[in-house]
């Protein structure tokens, strides 16, 4: 345990009841005995699956493995989504779709095939042969075969990734695989899936290694190897005891999951995040699939009940889901999908409330997509997905374009404007939808409007604001901290925003970069400073929790005070509380109104309080080739090579300096890129207001300072004339 752990153990014992200190001790004690007679009890009777133990999870209705397999060859449910030994359909339409789809998924394959992976930022890396599954192959960390309950991440400050072997032991590649197989009907394919599952199978005992110790990436493997059963159907070198391995390794997956469901105790009780919901859908998989085990009854209908009440626990009224995090509400929609259409094909349906929330979830993804498809990432970003069924031509924009999803509710939901939003990204839905989605697909592109009208939308309960122009898109955070006040996969962003216009993201959110591999990286990137708002006094404002790197203190509480929607400009007026608990408090204010027609807009900073204070305003420029020039001391233009021009100037803000530095943007976890950061500072007293224009032009030469100064005189004039008729309507 670190010093920093040690400390903030000590100072809450110390400001702690004796009973329930002693509480804690008892609990602790019985976690960490309960673990050690765990771990005896397993070493002695062991863990792997007996023949015995098989047949009679079977219900010993089959006597050997061959008759296991007859009858799975022979039965006509439960359905998978695609049946791969007759539906060429799917091949024929990929084809079309792209011609390039076969050539890169079978050249993905090949790579694999060669135990080249390219994985968290490592770049293609050969892993040999065999396949070392326990190594962080970034850093060359290698984890001993411990007992799962006992294997930790790094500890302060870092220095390896327990990230790295999970994410090669979810084992997405066999997707790829699959595909390949399908495509060509080449076994080498199935030949290589059978080599790498069954040397990971002898490698990984349950319950022993770093790849059981993550009930979430046990269940996100045993779906990956269930796609890849599907996929491989048709070959005939997959042996038998291949077989019996796999159906003996289901179990082991099914019983470990069930047992190591990821369920946290809280203060306010029972907590549960996107790991249990991963638990849930694995489950799902297994109890619906295959139904002939007789556990599978327990797992499918604890699954169905669980994923039901998962979306109103996890998915806000407006359709956000709760972990303050745009890629994190992908992983989660990804998998409520995922699983739906599995029991949609089987016949299975869920309640109406459910359907209606999936459905807004989708409507998340259309208003958060930027003109270019790609999508602001907000709060953490790990590349997380549950299963990837399209190898991208440009691997980078896998983390950031998400409308396949919309593709896919396109089909559920019958919406157009969905389908409309997809673009050509609809290669995964036709891999889980089938005809259903080629049918959809070919009535979309027989439609002469070739994107939707997606108008302005306030999300109430994330506090998520999206203001759209003509070609202008301004996303703002002003929610809380997620997770129910833990904010877990939030960062300290309260009234960030970030802008695209003219085809480029001008001002960006820097995304996450890594985890437990650098508690000084992991810090910075949350920080309030690798934001574009204010910050006071070098605070952050949420605390950092000091005994975990996926939470803050739930310091600010944020408030739309005012949101106007108008044909012509839009107007958010937002305020949070982060710096109230200062000695000398503050309440910042933040209005931002945006010219729909011109794409220009105006912030005004409003700082409320007394005493004097440090002020920043970051502003992180996104990446690209700028030429970076003055126009005044102040005023900064911000040119592309295209000519296009974003230009900062300051309405208000007597006393202002700026500094021009490099900062860092991450697009795709472990990987990070230098760009320029704005940063406006001054010590000042209190109340105090700043207001800055941001002026946008297609194609630009040397502004006129004058011409900047009327612009944002007159902005400034409009929002505080809308501003007071807002009040004396109240």
């Amino acid at each position: 345990m670190t010093n920093r752990k040690i400390h903030a153990l000590l100072s809450q014992v110390l400001t702690t009841s004796f009973s329930t200190t002693c509480k804690k001790v008892f609990n602790l004690s019985w976690r960490i005995l309960r673990v050690k007679l765990h771990h005896a009890w397993d070493l002695i009777r062991g863990t792997n699956i007996s023949d015995s133990d098989f047949y009679q999870s079977l219900g010993n209705h089959f006597s050997n493995s061959k008759s296991f397999l007859s009858h799975l060859a022979q039965r006509k449910a439960p359905k998978f989504f695609i049946d791969p030994t007759c539906d060429n359909i799917v091949h024929n339409v990929l084809n079309k779709l792209n011609p390039e789809i076969k050539s890169l998924t079978i050249l993905t394959a090949n790579t694999v095939s060669n135990h080249i992976f390219d994985l968290l930022g490592s770049g293609p890396t050969s892993l040999g042969d065999p396949i070392d599954w326990h190594v962080d192959f970034i850093s060359g960390h290698r984890w001993k075969r411990s007992y799962y309950a006992s294997i930790k991440p790094a500890s302060n400050p870092g220095g390896f990734d327990i990230k790295v072997p999970w994410e090669l032991s979810r084992c997405q590649h066999f997707i790829w695989l699959g595909q390949a197989y399908l495509f060509t009907q080449d076994e080498k394919y199935a030949e290589e899936f059978q080599r790498q599952l069954m040397h990971w199978v002898e490698e990984n005992p349950p319950k022993f290694g770093v790849n059981w110790s993550c009930a979430m990436d046990v269940a996100i493997r045993i779906i990956n190897w269930i796609w890849g059963f599907y996929l491989f159907q048709g070959a005939s070198c997959l042996s038998e005891a291949f077989h019996q391995t796999f159906f003996k390794s289901l179990l082991s997956h099914g019983r470990f999951i069930f047992s190591n469901l990821e369920i946290y105790n809280t203060p306010q009780g029972k907590f549960t995040t996107n790991h249990y919901l991963s638990n849930i859908v694995g489950l799902l998989y297994l109890g619906i699939l295959f139904p002939e085990f007789k556990e599978a009854q327990k797992w499918k209908g604890f699954g169905l009940q669980e994923l039901e009440s998962e979306m109103f626990r996890q998915v806000y009224p407006d359709g956000f889901n709760f972990e303050s995090s745009t890629s994190y509400h992908r992983l989660a929609l990804e998998m409520f999908l995922s699983a739906v259409i599995l029991a949609r094909i089987n016949d299975i349906s869920f309640s109406e409330p459910f359907m209606q929330r999936l459905e807004k979830m989708l409507e998340v993804i259309l208003h958060i997509s930027k003109p270019d498809g790609t999508v602001p990432l907000i709060g953490d970003q790990d590349n997380g997905r549950l299963h990837r069924l399209k190898v991208w031509q440009d691997p980078q924009r896998e983390w950031t374009d998400f409308r396949y999803l919309l593709a896919i509710g396109s089909v559920l939901f019958d919406r157009h404007d969905f389908a409309l939003a997809a673009g050509d990204q609809w290669q995964e839905a036709i891999w889980l939808l089938g005809e259903d989605a080629i049918a959809c697909r070919e009535e979309t592109s027989s439609v002469s409007v070739s994107t939707p009208i997606v108008h302005s939308k306030h999300f109430q309960d994330a506090g998520i604001v999206v203001m759209r122009g003509k070609d202008t898109f301004l996303i703002v955070d002003a929610g809380g901290n997620g997770q129910n006040g833990i904010g877990g996969h939030a960062h300290n962003d309260l009234l960030s925003f970030e802008l695209f216009s003219q085809g480029h993201t001008w001002i960006v959110d820097p995304g996450t970069y890594v985890y437990t591999q650098n508690y000084t990286e992991r810090r910075l990137f949350q920080s309030t400073a690798f934001h574009n708002t204010i910050r006071i006094d070098k605070k952050e404002i949420n605390r950092f929790d000091p005994l975990t790197l996926f939470g803050f203190l739930d310091d600010a509480s944020a408030h739309v005070r005012r949101w106007v929607m108008d044909e012509t400009f839009d107007l958010v007026d937002v305020e949070h509380h982060g710096y109230t608990r200062l000695k000398e408090p503050i309440l910042h204010r933040r209005q931002i109104m945006l010219d729909k027609d011109q794409g220009h807009f105006l912030i005004r900073d409003q700082l409320v309080g007394k005493g004097t204070h440090q002020i920043e305003a970051n502003l992180h420029l996104g990446l690209g080739h700028y030429k970076i020039q003055h126009l005044d001391p102040l005023t900064i233009q911000c040119t592309q090579p295209e000519g296009m021009a974003l230009v900062v100037f300051p309405v208000l803000g007597e006393g202002l300096g700026l500094t021009l530095s490099e900062g860092w943007v991450s697009m795709s976890y472990g990987q990070r890129e230098t760009a320029p950061v704005l940063t406006y500072h001054q010590k000042s007293k209190t109340p105090k207001t700043i207001a800055t224009l941001y002026f946008i032009q297609p194609k630009v030469e040397t502004l006129d300072i004058q011409r900047l100064k009327t612009v944002g005189e007159e902005f400034l004039s409009k929002m505080t004339a809308l501003l007071a008729v807002e009040d004396s309507c109240k």
